[in-house]
């Protein structure tokens, strides 16, 4: 690899202060809690969903909710998860005109829930700026990303004695689902596929948090691959999760992320040796057979796989299961996808070098890979 190279993907990559920025769009937050009655109201200026498709989650969108005589406004994704909670699919909440949309919100959260079994009475929004950047149960103690990214990133620091922590450009962030993935770029390791071709890698953390509680937070192993920017995520090698405890305090989710970096770093050692035996392992005349049995193990989408098939046919050389890691992760990079599918395949090329190496050899061909597993 050229430094020119180098310097291209390095210029692709977020600094810490970029992907600051983004996180810090939704803290910090201030729940206001209500219980459903007369204590919230709704309303909503006409032609509140005009253009709403084309609309950010985080865009205010001329929604408004009135708690305790204070009014908030509502952003696109707080309207959408507003609606959810009573029965409101997301294409039928932004379909509603206003006339429609804030009758049947009111209707639910000042009496309809109440004859509900089923459904819970008390909610809160989560505040910033006087805007309503979140909604959901109450109870839900938002882990803040800010905090996660910043002491991940100092623990690195101090792990390897560098100053340069990068962000992955793929990051994605909502308030549902927050995923950063953070890059060593001083620490990492060479694959020889050839004595002409060899590929640097890097070290790194995959940290994914939920601000409203609606998935696990975790701390895993990453690599990021400089020839094409392709990542993949070792969940095999990761700190185990942080327990949503309602009394949970900053401190212990803070010494728990420090600790996290510390388990995750120990054990992504051995990722170098796992992708250099995965670039010996030659498919040998099966990679038809090899790409369905991965394709079908894995659940990757219909729609994905002509994308996988389209890398290795131009890949220029033999093709190892290195090669087949490499496609799989190579269209993670592809704009437009959903966070879920991007993750999903960079989880898909981390496992690959554990399933590959245990199941692929001499005496069971590459193309019965996964079947055992």
């Amino acid at each position: 690899m050229t430094g020119q190279v180098h310097k291209e993907m390095l210029d692709k990559l977020l600094s810490l202060e970029q992907a600051s920025a983004l996180l810090a769009t939704t803290e910090p937050m201030t729940p206001v809690p209500f219980t459903v009655g007369s204590g919230i109201r709704f309303r909503a200026v006409s032609g509140w969903n005009h253009g709403i498709k084309a609309k950010d989650g985080s865009d205010l969108v001329g929604v408004y909710a009135q708690v305790h005589n204070n009014e908030y406004a509502l952003t696109k994704e707080t309207v959408e998860e507003a609606g959810l909670a009573v029965g409101l699919s997301r294409a039928y909440t932004l379909d509603s005109p206003s006339e429609l949309l804030v009758p049947a919100l009111n209707y639910w959260f000042r009496e309809g829930l109440m004859s509900t079994s089923r459904k819970k009475k008390d909610y809160q929004f989560l505040i910033s700026d006087n805007t309503a950047v979140a909604f959901g149960k109450q109870g839900i103690r938002p882990f803040s990303n800010l905090a996660l990214v910043e002491q991940a990133a100092a623990k690195t620091k101090e792990i390897f004695g560098v100053t340069d922590v990068r962000v992955d450009y793929k990051i994605s962030h909502s308030l549902r689902q927050t995923a950063v993935r953070l890059v060593v770029p001083a620490i990492g390791f060479t694959i020889h596929e050839s004595d002409e071709k060899h590929d640097d890698w890097s070290m790194g953390l995959a940290i994914r948090n939920s601000l409203l509680g609606t998935s696990q937070t975790t701390i895993e192993g990453y690599l990021f691959r400089w020839i094409c920017s392709n990542g993949m995520i070792d969940a095999r090698n990761r700190s185990g999760v942080f327990t949503r405890r309602k009394d949970a305090t900053d401190a212990e989710v803070n010494a728990w992320a420090r600790q996290s970096v510390d388990e995750v770093f120990a054990e992504l050692t051995g990722a170098g040796d796992r992708l250099a035996e995965l670039a010996l392992l030659g498919i040998d005349g099966n990679l038809s057979e090899t790409l369905r049995d991965v394709f079908e193990h894995y659940r990757i989408p219909l729609t994905l796989r002509p994308k996988i098939i389209k890398f290795l046919e131009e890949h220029d050389g033999e093709i190892t299961m290195y090669v087949v890691m490499n496609a799989i992760t190579q269209v993670a990079n592809e704009s437009g996808l959903e966070p879920s599918a991007v993750d999903s395949l960079m989880r898909v090329g981390g496992d690959l070098p554990y399933t590959a190496n245990e199941r692929c050899g001499a005496d069971n061909p590459c193309g019965r890979l996964v079947h055992s597993h």
